[in-house]
């Protein structure tokens, strides 16, 4: 105990006005009273901040004489009062030269709870803008009482291997409260809501946390809750690995949240802003007069697809009135396509539109009617069954696909279509085999009505099949024509394994085939010559393949995505194939020979797992881990500015997890793969284990897989159902 008193003593000396430097030179005096005014007379801490230094003194008569000097904020608490922060601009001495300063008295707060029970209780001011660093904490059994500060709290019970109980209290100074503790399995979840444009707290926001797809826990139901008037949404207990948010407040636009997790025992936070609603007024007009009935719709299609875009998202449909007006409320700001169609049919005007939130935007769309018509043929004959599709060039879609044309048409007997579009402009004309196979194509500039269109094909073009070492036909192979070195054309084996591509001019291309669990074979030399037909026969050799049934953690995993791929010495790997489970969690998909085949698994239940199987060996079943983790990094720069836009690599076991794939898990919960505004990247829904995250712009795999770490950002070692927070520091140079 003598060394402890020798370091204490030369403090204390210090307080009591010693020569120790910035003591004794602040003439300000400084007196405390509660919040009734009167004086405290038992023991107060008070704690000093001098530029990065902290100095504190023990108060024990209500009075504190010796000041340091360039002190710029102070903090005062006792065991029944306080705290109370001030920064040094705000005190000001009285004609005395001593400051009043009210410290109140904290509440008395009872804990009902299992007597004995051992819960550790912390206390957040409601405004905190982290809940990470509680004002207090403290080891309380059920039954007892303790000192808590005044005034709007978040205060939190967590009994070991229980989810944290949550409540908020308003008290007043000395005010006594019991609070009763719910004893509740899981992790807790707290929401701030405010609205986008102001920052202002939104109440009676209603909220309904529910599993996120695949992650649903027998008998458990989504929670549904409201905010306070501190826009605070507190929800105790949920027993899901992930889970996901449907936040609805009465004016402004709903908002989906994804990716909520968090350890057991522990709570998430997430700040979440609503904006206010976009408006869309939309005038109308057909041949120059207001269109009435004309259906509307605004929709949303995924701006990045990864394959064929997927169906746009209707966000609102309706019809034009007799003035030819059509609106839309309460839409999330963003870009949009408005379609219009004047008549029933395959025939329609897309519009891109930007919509502002808390603004109306306004279009105006001029539909014009053009009839089209014209024929096909093939060679001197007619052409029938043939499709043919008119995009508007200024609103192509990213990975559009036939459905997202304008309009579309097909040849009869005779080889004649006819067509109707709505709009002048330029367009993509884009001519199929009845078999679906691209045939021709034409950019032209429509504006008249009754123009004609004719297509002109040979007689013969390029017919085929694809066949196994067998000779056995094999349908639905893909085929890719290169043609001419100006076009490119993509087909599909019908039932028989046969494959035709209309041409409108003789040429030579290149032509290969390819189908899940075969291997690619090298392009095919194909020329078409003025009556030679050109025949092709592929072969394709049977890969190796792996066929396995995949468990989740609700039962089989049918409809989780596979990828395999083919891993070489230094750990490069080549992409094999990709498969979807089925009935039973059942796939099979391509195999390496002669070399380790990675999986890379997701969806349905299923974490974002890795797994490392040889081909043979009969059927095999892979197990998804039961309980997930999670990983959110904050990116930010040296100035502690949030960076948005930014996107990483994550590798495990050695392997990078291929960006597409990664992409692929995100979406399944809608959650971008690049940082939001705040910096933040949420990696939910992860196997546990240890990862390493690159940063993705400044990274090369297969250097790293040379020893080269450029890129390296940090490491994480995930718990079965943790979800670590991570705060980031980029290099700005």
């Amino acid at each position: 105990m003598r060394w402890r008193f020798a370091y204490v003593l030369p403090i204390l000396l210090g307080l009591l006005g010693s020569s120790r430097p910035g003591w004794a030179a602040d003439p300000l005096r400084l007196r405390f009273v509660d919040d009734r005014g009167q004086a405290i007379q038992v023991p107060l801490e008070a704690c000093f901040q001098v530029e990065t230094r902290t100095d504190c003194a023990n108060v024990s008569n209500g009075e504190l004489t010796r000041i340091p000097a360039g002190f710029w904020a102070l903090r005062i608490e006792g065991g029944d009062h306080g705290p109370l922060t001030l920064q040094r601009a705000k005190i000001q001495a009285g004609e005395d030269g001593a400051a009043l300063l009210r410290v109140p008295r904290k509440a008395d707060l009872q804990v009902e709870a299992r007597l004995g029970l051992r819960l550790t209780l912390s206390v957040y001011p409601q405004e905190d803008s982290t809940f990470r660093s509680p004002i207090l904490r403290s080891e309380i059994r059920g039954g007892g009482r303790v000192k808590i500060p005044a005034g709007e709290s978040l205060v939190s019970f967590a009994a070991p291997g229980q989810a944290p109980d949550l409540h908020l209290v308003t008290l007043a100074p000395g005010e006594s409260r019991r609070l009763k503790h719910t004893e509740r399995a899981g992790w807790s979840l707290v929401l701030r809501c405010r609205a986008r444009k102001d920052g202002r707290l939104l109440d009676k926001v209603s909220v309904k946390v529910a599993a996120a797809e695949g992650f649903a826990a027998p008998g458990a139901h989504p929670v549904v809750a409201l905010s306070s008037t501190r826009g605070l949404v507190l929800v105790s207990g949920l027993p899901y690995a992930l889970a996901q948010a449907r936040v609805e407040h009465t004016t402004l636009v709903p908002l989906q949240v994804n990716g909520l997790s968090s350890s057991p025992g522990t709570f998430a936070f997430r700040e979440v802003e609503l904006e206010e609603s976009a408006n869309l007024r939309a005038a109308v007009t057909l041949d120059g007069r207001p269109a009435r009935d004309v259906a509307c719709q605004v929709l949303a299609y995924d701006p990045n697809p990864k394959g064929r875009a997927p169906e746009p998202q209707i966000l609102a449909e309706g019809t034009t009135d007799a003035e030819g007006t059509y609106r839309a409320a309460r839409l999330p700001a963003g870009p949009y396509t408005l379609r219009l169609r004047a008549v029933a049919g395959r025939s329609f005007v897309d519009k891109s539109v930007e919509l502002v939130a808390g603004e109306e935007t306004s279009a105006n769309v001029s539909l014009h009617t053009i009839h089209l018509a014209g024929q096909v043929l093939k060679g001197s004959q007619p052409a029938s069954s043939y499709i043919l599709t008119f995009s508007d060039l200024d609103q192509l879609k990213p990975n559009a696909t036939r459905r997202d044309a304008e309009a579309e048409a097909a040849t009869d007997k005779e080889g004649r279509y006819s067509a109707t579009l709505w709009a002048q402009g330029d367009y993509l004309v884009l001519l199929r085999s009845p078999e679906g196979t691209p045939g021709a194509s034409r950019r032209l500039r429509i504006d008249e009505d009754d123009d004609h269109i004719d297509f002109h094909l040979e007689d013969i073009g390029i017919e085929g099949v694809v066949v196994d070492e067998k000779d056995t036909r094999l349908s639905g192979a893909t085929v890719y024509l290169t043609w001419n070195l100006t076009s490119h054309r993509l087909g599909t084996t019908d039932t028989q394994g046969a494959f035709s591509f209309p041409v409108s001019e003789p040429g030579t291309g290149k032509i290969q085939a390819s189908k899940s669990g075969y291997i690619t074979p090298d392009p095919v030399e194909v020329v078409v010559k003025p009556d030679t037909p050109a025949t092709v026969v592929i072969r394709l050799k049977k890969a190796a393949t792996i066929a396995a049934h995949l468990t989740g953690t609700i039962g089989p995993a049918v409809g989780a995505s596979v990828q395999s791929y083919r891993v070489d010495p230094g750990g490069r790997t080549t992409f094999l194939g990709t498969a979807v489970a089925g009935p039973e969690g059942a796939f099979e998909v391509a195999a390496a020979e002669g070399a380790p085949t990675r999986l890379f698994v997701t969806g349905s239940g299923c974490p974002l797992s890795i797994f490392d199987v040889q081909p043979g060996g009969g059927d095999l079943t892979l197990s998804c881990p039961e309980v997930p983790a999670s990983l959110v990094l904050i990116l930010q720069d040296q100035q502690n500015k949030p960076l948005a836009g930014r996107a990483v690599l994550i590798r495990q076991q050695g392997a990078f997890f291929p960006d597409s794939i990664l992409i692929e898990h995100l979406s399944r919960f809608r959650i971008p793969a690049a940082s939001d505004s705040s910096g933040r990247i949420y990696l939910v829904g992860l196997a546990p284990g240890q990862y390493e995250i690159y940063l993705e712009d400044a990274t090369d795999p297969n250097l790293v897989s040379l020893g080269l770490k450029q890129g390296y950002l940090t490491s994480a070692d995930l718990a079965p159902a943790a979800t670590v927070e991570m705060v980031i520091t980029l290099d700005s140079r």
